[in-house]
């Protein structure tokens, strides 16, 4: 027989030695590991189950033991968990697969799963290993890394459809500009040849002149809407709170827009529904642009016969403000509602047939609406195409005591200014040329300079009170309209400090206003030069009104 001696004895010992401190490792692995891992019979008892996989049952690792899937695993989970299972007995492979898990405590990780049969050594299955690796954060961090990449390929998209709707534009206001600017030249070479002609026609050569102004009106408002849409972009938009008298602010609106109602011979009703005196606080200027804006729309987009209503009517009061509503209700082809989505954005129009049948660039309802924004309300839409389309807003606005309406009528101001003196300072002739023209109702004698320089000399060689007012251009050839203005200011006379200044000037920016303020000017005034505002401004800085 075979004899065990001393040494098989002591090696004996040694590998059981080594196989319980194998076995502590491994337990202390089991234990210890930051994944879930579990075993279980072929029939689904649970063998083994670390407490990380304890966690997520809410049972400890020894209560674990002996017990079915169905009694351990969430309802929720185990419909998948026994088909994973089963298909990896099954199937004799390992299968692989990621899941959302909620803990016991609430907690949710999402996990890369493993979940392989184990096999005997005759093959016969024996059991199933799980293994659960917390991959949260990686997971976290793909689906930023996708949504960033969604965002980006949507941003380009965006910049993309941006650049094409600019380029568009940028072809519509082509055509757009070069129309009046072909009536303008065209015009003006037509009248030039009538005017050499010994026996021209005087009413034919004012006809030709109506054209001529009715394009350059045309002209400046397209240059009016490009300056708009990059002051709104810019967010240097402003409105000016005055006293307007909505009765005359609502008839001039009606005025403009009748006669073009009349050329397609549509019918144009109005009702203003206000209360005398109908004076409130609010941007005049800004809001009849609102309003021709939207009927002017109105009457583009109605055909022939069609119908257009426009509505003023004050609906309730709030608090010291009563509440107006405004709509533009007409007949027109209306709007579909795909176009709907892109009706308010800047330099978009519903589709490309609309500016070749009827013109325009895109930009009159975005102006429109960041306009009543500011207004503190906004323009809402009622359309079907076919049938037309209802554009309303709503503002709440203060109301003023009669005697406060702003400006004054160009044929008020006859006379008013007589025995009065200007200095005019422009380096473009014609520039004065108009001005003269706009103040000559007035009765007030106007000296010119063609430069700052120029300026600043006459008002000094001038004797004290000689100049009542001064109007200053901003950009002159070798002096500036400010430093002209400085200039004068530290003149030592006793005018110099309070004669008024007035900046009339094509820079139209809020940060141009407040510089002109800034630099000794009184007032500033926008080119083109309007009479009212400039007869206003004047009388207002002479005490006259």
């Amino acid at each position: 027989g075979y004899i065990i001696t001393s040494s098989d004895v002591t090696e004996i010992i040694e590998q059981q030695k080594k196989t319980a401190e194998q076995k502590v490792l491994l337990d202390t692995i089991f234990a210890s590991s930051p994944d879930l891992i579990w075993y279980q019979d072929p029939s689904g008892r649970f063998l083994a189950a670390n407490p990380r996989y304890a966690s997520f049952s809410g049972v400890s690792p020894l209560e674990l033991i002996g017990r079915n899937a169905e009694e351990i695993i969430p309802a929720a989970y185990l419909e998948s968990f026994t088909e994973t299972r089963q298909k990896a007995m099954e199937s004799r492979q390992s299968l692989y697969v990621e899941e959302n898990l909620r803990f016991a405590d609430g907690h949710v990780e999402v996990l890369d799963t493993v979940v392989a049969p184990i096999f005997g050594g005759d093959g016969t299955l024996v059991g199933i290993l799980g293994y659960g690796r917390d991959v949260s954060a990686r997971v976290a961090i793909e689906k930023k890394l996708r949504s960033t990449q969604l965002e980006l390929e949507k941003a380009v998209l965006d910049a993309n459809k941006a650049n094409a709707h600019k380029g568009d534009f940028l072809a519509r206001m082509s055509h757009e500009i070069r129309t009046p600017m072909n009536a303008i030249i065209g015009m003006t070479s037509i009248v030039r040849k009538k005017l050499s002609d010994p026996l021209f026609n005087m009413e034919q050569i004012q006809a030709d002149v109506r054209q001529i102004e009715t394009s350059s009106q045309h002209l400046l408002g397209l240059l009016n809407d490009i300056l708009d849409i990059s002051k709104i972009e810019a967010g240097k938009i402003e409105v000016n709170e005055e006293a307007v008298d909505f009765f005359k602010l609502a008839n001039t609106v009606a005025t403009i827009i009748r006669p073009r109602c009349d050329e397609k011979n549509i019918l144009f009703n109005t009702r203003f529904n206000l209360t005398p005196p109908a004076l409130y606080v609010c941007d005049s200027l800004r809001l009849r642009q609102v309003l021709i804006n939207l009927l002017g729309n109105a009457v583009k987009f109605t055909p022939e016969c069609g119908t257009i209503d426009f509505t003023i009517a004050e609906k309730e009061k709030k608090r010291n403000k009563t509440v107006l509503s405004f709509s533009v209700r007409d007949t027109g082809i209306g709007i579909s509602e795909e176009a709907l989505v892109s009706l308010f954005r800047p330099f978009e129009q519903a589709n490309s047939q609309i500016s070749k049948r009827y013109g325009g660039t895109g930009l009159g309802l975005a102006i429109s609406r960041s306009i009543v924004q500011l207004f503190g309300g906004d323009i809402t839409v009622s359309t079907k195409e076919g049938e037309g389309s209802l554009f309303s807003f709503e503002l709440a606005l203060a109301s003023v005591s009669a005697g406060e309406e702003e400006n004054i009528a160009v044929e008020d101001a006859a006379g008013k200014l007589s025995g009065r003196r200007a200095l005019l300072a422009d380096d473009v002739s014609i520039n004065r040329v108009i001005a003269m023209n706009l103040l000559e109702y007035t009765g007030i004698a106007i000296d010119e300079a063609d430069d700052g320089i120029t300026a600043v000399k006459m008002f000094a060689d001038s004797s004290p009170g000689t100049y009542d007012i001064i109007y200053m251009d901003v950009q002159m050839p070798n002096m500036s309209g400010y430093e002209a203005s400085r200039a004068i200011r530290d003149l030592e006379r006793s005018d110099a400090k309070t004669v008024p200044i007035v900046a009339v000037t094509a820079n139209a920016f809020k940060d141009d206003i407040e510089k002109s303020i800034q630099e000794g000017m009184n007032a500033h005034l926008a080119k083109p030069m309007d009479a009212g505002k400039l007869i206003d401004v004047t009388l207002r800085l002479l005490g006259l009104r």
